[in-house]
């Protein structure tokens, strides 16, 4: 492991808002994925265990791992884009401030946040996101 890809999820406040929108898309198409235009040249390092890493309200906040990457033809049968496969599975990660940009951006792995490990995920999963957002910043949790 060692390259990942970072994007804004646009349109998004919070993780459970990603959850709900990825939601969708599994029961629509049976899998979730992410359109981008570019394919990335360094496809075959992400394929080996990279994951998208999600800037939500201006800070990495979670992160999927990257399934595939499939090429294919838009609706007009002229542009070719690329779907970024990924696991139905979202793991939170520890919140990093981080400014949006537009499309995806390389992250190697020095530079990705840790997860949130499961007991801590467990504990703060009842209160609100902005709660623990302001307890994390305070060293709390």
């Amino acid at each position: 492991m060692g390259l990942h890809l970072i994007k804004s999820a646009v349109g998004i406040s919070n993780v459970s808002e990603l959850l709900s929108r990825q939601k969708i898309f599994l029961e629509d198409y049976g899998r979730v994925f992410n359109i981008t235009r570019y394919s990335p040249k360094r496809s075959d390092e992400i394929l080996d265990g990279g994951s998208m890493y999600w800037i939500i309200s201006r800070q990495i906040r979670a992160r999927q791992k990257i399934l595939g990457i499939e090429k294919f033809k838009s609706n007009n049968n002229k542009t070719e884009k690329t779907a970024l496969v990924l696991d139905k599975k979202i793991y939170l990660t520890i919140p990093v401030p981080r400014r949006p940009h537009q499309g995806w951006r390389y992250l190697e792995d020095s530079q990705a946040p840790p997860d949130i490990n499961n007991e801590q995920s467990e504990q703060t999963r009842k209160l609100p996101e902005n709660l623990v957002l302001e307890l994390r910043n305070l060293g709390l949790i």
